[in-house]
């Protein structure tokens, strides 16, 4: 007989559906993801399509708030408990801190009924402040995440939070946050020509290439990355910037391109996603200068030493410094431009050092954060409470 696994979720995010699916498909799990609607005025939205995945989408319900100087949405969905009565999971993992208050109706139907949840999260962040409503919002996190029966982290970092709380290192578990790295690699083989194309048609040939793909977002910072390849053009004048991606800072990121004379040697692709390997492949270097995560593996897998700061903890699992790339340490706005166009100075003039960094970024990709290993740290959390999952059961 399967067991029941319930994953509840804010919303179900894109890049999740087929990393759900690879789980839902083991054998001895039946699986059935809860989420709400997508979250307004915000970039929190469900993915269109789910898939293969058994789902349910929740009633919601959106207040808004503001404390800590920033605005914070207060998501309810009210017929949660009802969910969890009718399906009657046997473990829950649950979106820890961003989902806290749709928390306290799963915590409520596993007392009752003895069943296990596990506090899924990201940790506590460095340098955030709690005040006002926020102050209370961590109290009744730590409330609720004392009492979880296993705790699974994002990243490392998460992983030392739980310890740093006492909890049993026998019940800490780690899934890095990732993306389907199977369709990145078959992608990646398919798009050479297409790859070589681009390269032509931009007339990219004995050019390097610095690249940025997301969302072109004030969060981003990408006025640092304009900055420091504005620097880094005094001394590598061959060097080309290329940002994919889509948002509400493109037109201040075109003016800005302008002020610093680096528009001709800049190039906005807009919004890309089919496809979007040929841009990764040809990149010499990938820069993350604000927050940020997951376009950090899916360079990596492209074989790209990548620069980024610091963000949501899954950035010091995947960026070695030194190794498969360098994270930023400076304190102001300005020192991080400089270290920026450092290291990319350093990387232009010693492509060989930097093609090392590339290579060991992609096998950090193959061996130790990938799809499949997500996926078996998912089952290995189940499996504390369960025993073995029966490789016949489904």
């Amino acid at each position: 007989m399967s067991v029941k696994v319930a994953l509840v979720q804010r919303v179900l995010s894109p890049y999740r559906v087929p990393v759900f699916e690879r789980f839902g498909d083991l054998p001895g799990i039946q699986l059935r993801v809860f989420y709400g609607k997508d979250i307004k005025g915000t970039k929190v939205k469900s993915a269109k399509k789910a898939g293969r995945l058994d789902t349910r989408v929740l009633s919601t319900i959106t207040l808004q708030a503001r404390s800590t100087g920033r605005a914070v949405p207060l998501i309810l969905h009210p017929a949660l408990l009802f969910r969890m009565l009718a399906f009657g999971p046997r473990v829950i993992l649950a979106e820890g801190n961003s989902n806290v208050l749709n928390n306290i109706p799963l915590f409520l139907y596993a007392k009752l009924f003895r069943r296990k949840i596990v506090w899924w999260s990201l940790g506590q962040l460095p340098g955030r402040e709690y005040r006002g409503l926020s102050a209370i919002y961590i109290r009744l996190v730590r409330f609720l995440e004392k009492r979880a029966d296993a705790w699974l982290g994002y990243s490392n970092r998460a992983v030392n939070h739980f310890r740093s709380l006492g909890f049993p290192e026998d019940r800490i578990f780690r899934a890095v946050n990732c993306i389907d790295t199977d369709r990145v690699f078959d992608e990646i083989a398919s798009v050479g020509d297409a790859a070589a194309a681009l390269r032509e048609k931009l007339n990219l040939n004995g050019r390097y290439v610095v690249l940025f793909v997301g969302a072109l977002e004030p969060t981003k910072r990408l006025d640092r990355l304009f900055r420091a390849f504005a620097k880094l053009r005094q001394t590598v004048p061959n060097a080309f910037l290329a940002i994919v991606g889509a948002g509400h800072a493109r037109d201040e990121l075109d003016s800005l391109a302008r002020a610093l004379h680096i528009e001709q040697d800049t190039h906005f692709a807009g919004e890309v996603r089919e496809g979007v390997s040929a841009w990764f492949l040809l990149g010499n270097a990938f820069v993350l200068p604000g927050l940020g995560g997951l376009a950090i593996p899916q360079a990596m897998a492209h074989g790209l030493p990548i620069i980024c700061g610091s963000a949501d903890g899954t950035e010091e699992d995947y960026v070695r410094d030194g190794v498969t790339g360098h994270i930023l340490t400076s304190a102001t706005d300005d020192e991080l431009v400089d270290e920026i166009a450092a290291t990319l100075r350093g990387w232009a003039t010693d492509p060989s050092r930097a093609a090392e960094m590339g290579a060991a970024a992609r096998r950090v990709i193959e061996d130790e954060f990938n799809i499949h290993t997500f996926v078996a740290s998912l089952r290995r959390c189940v499996e504390h409470f369960t025993g073995p999952l029966e490789a016949d059961s489904k």
